[in-house]
């Protein structure tokens, strides 16, 4: 595991992508006969990191962010490790900062090795992770023997928000030294300070936030879905060119393909978008907004929000008496985390109105309602 391994000359699409993949495949057996090889996680970790040090992290915070990560992969427990992951990537796309890291190779290896026929359900945001990272490295190395993890039932929810970014550290500036005061002052003003009784502070009130008013900031809009078609790479993912009523259709990715197998069945279709978020790459297709939609407590069923028929697309979805705001830039959305504060208070009532807590969505055309009745909405 000192021995610098040898580099094997293989297609990759750059030396980062050669690091990452060879972690891979070395471990799954594909580079086993290749003298001077690493074959401890470990070692294969240290390999691609000194062929690529931005996979440790590009800051000090990431960087040891990483190391946990791959501590954490050395001591895995099975009956702990799902729950863990799925609460960690709900909103998060990769374990560390905004891209593929060897701490999402270490942990997804040290899964691989350790849960066989994993039960998925209830666990979809693990599940999007697990498939997220299998094809990014069967991207990189198709000659690679990586086993398949998640059941392609599940749906992967791939249109979430993105990581939100690390902040770089800061160096404190120091402050010019005060000048010497003369001792006997020294000592009248520390005198004076232990006869000072301390002072009595109330405790800070729990700071709570309106999720209503967190969403009036949201830009949710109708659009219609004007083509769609099949990933070429992920199974699960539907492209669609969606009419928000702008210039130019936008491009969304969604993982309904489980749910909705004929693009007849979406094609002309009217649909709710959260059009105000960062633009994400999925499997090297750009999707610039979120489809919405309803599930059911273990998402084995999941249907599209429907709007009344009258709706127009660039309609904008409002809450019953509250007035909307001037929609958040993408980047006001994820720097506060609108998105994640406001979607745990979405879901259908007993009648299947979509609502935001008590609150049911409004467009000039009437209410939204959906198939599915106190379902959650994502």
């Amino acid at each position: 595991e000192t021995a610098k391994p040898q580099v094997v000359a293989m297609p990759w699409a750059s030396p980062e992508d050669g690091a990452l993949a060879q972690v891979a495949a070395a471990w799954h057996g594909t580079l086993k006969s290749v003298e001077g090889a690493p074959k401890s996680r470990n070692a294969l970790c240290r390999f691609a990191c000194e062929a690529s040090p931005e996979l440790r992290g590009t800051t000090a915070a990431e960087r040891a962010e990483v190391c946990m990560w791959q501590s954490w992969a050395a001591r895995l427990r099975r009956g702990e490790a799902l729950a863990t992951l799925d609460s960690v990537l709900r909103f998060k796309s990769y374990l560390v900062g905004e891209r593929l890291t060897v701490a999402d190779v270490a942990v997804y290896l040290a899964c691989a090795s350790a849960m066989a026929a994993i039960d998925w359900v209830g666990y979809t945001s693990a599940a999007r992770w697990f498939d997220q990272v299998q094809r990014e490295l069967r991207r990189r190395s198709p000659s690679a023997s990586l086993p398949d993890l998640v059941d392609a039932r599940i749906p992967l929810n791939v249109v979430g928000p993105v990581a939100a970014p690390v902040a770089r550290e800061k160096k404190p500036v120091a402050a010019p030294p005060a000048p010497p005061a003369p001792l006997a002052e020294k000592k009248k003003k520390t005198k004076a300070k232990a006869e000072k009784a301390p002072k009595q502070t109330a405790p800070p009130a729990e700071k709570t936030e309106d999720p209503a008013a967190l969403f009036a900031a949201l830009d949710v809009r109708v659009g219609q879905i004007v083509d769609v078609w099949k990933h070429q790479e992920a199974d699960k993912l539907w492209c669609e060119k969606i009419d928000l009523g702008e210039a130019e259709p936008r491009s969304i990715a969604s993982g309904l393909r489980a749910f909705y197998e004929d693009e007849a069945a979406l094609r002309g279709r009217t649909v709710l978008v959260f059009a105000n978020l960062k633009a994400r790459t999925m499997q090297g297709f750009k999707s610039e907004g979120m489809v919405l939609c309803a599930a059911n407590a273990d998402h084995t069923e999941v249907k599209l929000l429907e709007v009344p028929p009258e709706a127009k697309p660039g309609d904008r979805v409002a809450l019953q008496g509250v007035d909307n705001l001037e929609p958040a830039t993408a980047s006001q959305v994820q720097k506060k985390k609108l998105l994640e504060k406001v979607l745990p208070h979405l879901h259908t009532n007993a009648e299947g109105v979509a609502c935001c807590g008590d609150k049911p969505f409004l467009l000039p055309a009437g209410q939204v309602v959906a198939p599915l009745v106190d379902s959650p909405i994502s």
